[in-house]
């Protein structure tokens, strides 16, 4: 495993009590960073012993950090398997908000301590199914919970993207791993009304740009100044409460940070110009120096253009875009519900917007990858991947200073005689 340290494994010397005043401490640690609110999830950490779910060797960081950035994921049996820090639970479960009574699915057994804690939550007037794809994981999961007297958890050896349709509906879902998008089974199997909770890795963000266009066509102006006009809504307001969000996870006041940033955008301001201003005195922008600004300012004021000009030439038909919404659910659903088409219909979508040179150069790449994976085996990828993409982004920040470097000096020597 790569991506965070590993402290190295020990026997464990801490007594019960240790651990004890150590659970004690964490749970109000995290209390007061707003992590941990519900008085329920707090009771269920002081009583459920984190330290059980772990290895011998790593118990001794079971309530490692004195902050939620210093704690880290602890291996335990199982391919790349971890049990996650102390924080990710409150991250999850908060936001469910769980409640006694409750039907709830964890996708992703682990070591047990997640459905340990739900089962505190929805006490024995609920139910807790937790479904587990590793059979070596499966094991310690289980095996920490019968040790533990929460032989009452319903473990599955199974893959957790089908879900488990014979204790379904639930009124919440808690899918631990990363995920491109949630399973339309897992989906299927929630309640109305209930709750599921997952990280996709795909951010949330809104196309300021897009957004305004289309205020200019709802508003009928039929002039063409206005689509010149500076863009406020470049800000925009889902980037602030992120950026506010961020600062209180750090302990710093959002007062401070909007300080900070007024005085700082003066400043980014007269270096933005001024950094063009150098590059534009090498070479004219755009030019063959500068291929990006060649290749996608050409691109940008046709678009500009087609959305001027959009209206005239029937380019916004409401008829067009309802019939591709309905290609486009009916191929979604095509992709969804066949097994037999072996790829996503995000990946298809994705692929019909990017330009030529970036398809194929993310084709080159995927087939390089899938090569080395081969030949060098789905473990060893799997653990060094992340590492050699590292090493070839540096790589691509040396090459560019170097050419940077070239043409300075191709600049500088111009005017000599040889």
């Amino acid at each position: 495993m790569i991506g965070w340290p590993i402290p190295p494994p020990r026997k464990s010397t801490k007594t019960r009590e240790e651990f004890a005043v150590e659970r004690k401490r964490k749970v109000e640690q995290l209390r007061e960073e707003g992590i941990l609110r519900s008085k329920a999830l707090i009771q269920a950490m002081l009583k459920v012993p984190r330290e059980e779910f772990i290895p011998e060797g790593y118990r001794d960081y079971a309530y490692h950090g004195n902050s939620f950035q210093e704690e880290i994921p602890l291996p335990i049996p199982g391919e790349n398997a971890t049990i996650s820090c102390p924080h990710a639970y409150p991250l999850f479960y908060e936001p469910l908000e769980i409640k006694e009574g409750d039907s709830f699915l964890e996708v992703g057994l682990g070591s047990g301590y997640g459905a340990a804690l739900a089962r505190e939550l929805v006490s024995q007037k609920g139910r807790v199914v937790a479904l587990e794809v590793d059979e070596v994981t499966y094991k310690f999961g289980k095996r920490n919970l019968e040790r533990l007297s929460y032989d009452d958890v319903r473990t599955v050896l199974a893959d957790g993207s089908l879900g488990y349709e014979e204790d379904s509906p639930y009124d919440r879902i808690s899918i631990t791993a990363v995920c491109s998008e949630f399973p339309h089974e897992l989906v299927d199997q929630l309640k109305v009304g209930g709750r599921m909770i997952g990280e996709t890795g795909i951010g949330f963000s809104t196309q300021a740009g897009t957004m305004s266009n289309l205020l200019y066509l709802a508003s009928g102006y039929p002039g063409v100044d206005v689509w010149f006009v500076p863009n406020i809504s470049g800000v925009t307001g889902d980037g602030w409460m992120a950026n506010f969000k961020v600062a209180e996870l750090a302990s710093t006041k959002v007062s401070s940070y909007i300080k900070m940033f007024l005085a700082a955008f003066p400043i980014a301001v007269v270096v933005g110009f001024a950094f063009v201003q150098v590059f534009w005195s090498l070479a004219p922008i755009p030019s063959g120096r500068y291929p990006g600004a060649a290749i996608f300012w050409p691109i940008s004021a046709i678009t500009s253009a087609l959305w001027i000009k959009g209206v005239g030439l029937g380019l916004f038909n409401p008829m067009w875009l309802l019939g591709g919404f309905v290609v486009g659910s009916a191929i979604y659903l095509a992709f969804s519900f066949i097994p037999a088409i072996p790829i996503s219909f995000i990946a298809v979508a994705a692929g019909t917007g990017t330009l030529t040179p970036f398809a194929v150069t993310y084709l080159i790449g995927t087939a390089i990858a899938m090569t080395l994976r081969r030949f060098t085996g789905a473990k060893w990828w799997d653990e060094h991947k992340t590492l050699l993409s590292a090493g070839m982004m540096m790589g691509e920040g040396i090459a560019v200073s170097l050419s940077i470097c070239v043409v300075l000096v191709i600049n500088s020597i111009w005017v000599s005689p040889y």
